[in-house]
């Protein structure tokens, strides 16, 4: 598998697609972390924060769920057996995608408050 060029090319696709979901993740985080650390007693994290850690984690779960595809397509059909480390990961990070704090509904939310639009924010 190593030495197949497709191979090669999703592993590399892969890799850029989480690390991206990783440093979106981080750079939210750190800007919450920042602004609850600058609120003196009673911090408070903006709306805008909160919007962006969700965005940021469901953009990652996503990125992960889809870098495990990739690698799931290049093992083939034998992925599908338990005995395949890549069958656990896929069955798992899938099972994480379904989670309603990385659900598809965070994206509708997080675009609801980009476009001004008011929106249930209970759930950030």
């Amino acid at each position: 598998l190593a030495h197949r060029s497709a191979a090669q090319a999703d592993l590399a696709k892969a890799e850029a697609m989480t690390r991206a979901g990783h440093a979106f993740l981080a750079q939210a985080v750190e800007a919450a972390w920042a602004e609850a650390n600058a609120g003196g007693e009673r911090p408070v994290i903006s709306l805008e924060s909160r919007r962006d850690l969700r965005l940021a984690a469901t953009h990652a779960m996503g990125q992960a769920a889809d870098a495990v595809d990739l690698m799931q397509r290049a093992a083939g059909g034998s992925a599908v057996y338990r005995s395949h480390p890549l069958q656990r990961r896929f069955r798992d990070v899938h099972t994480a995608t379904q989670h309603m704090m990385v659900g598809e509904a965070t994206l509708e939310l997080a675009g609801r408050l980009m476009f001004g639009l008011a929106a249930d924010t209970s759930t950030l």
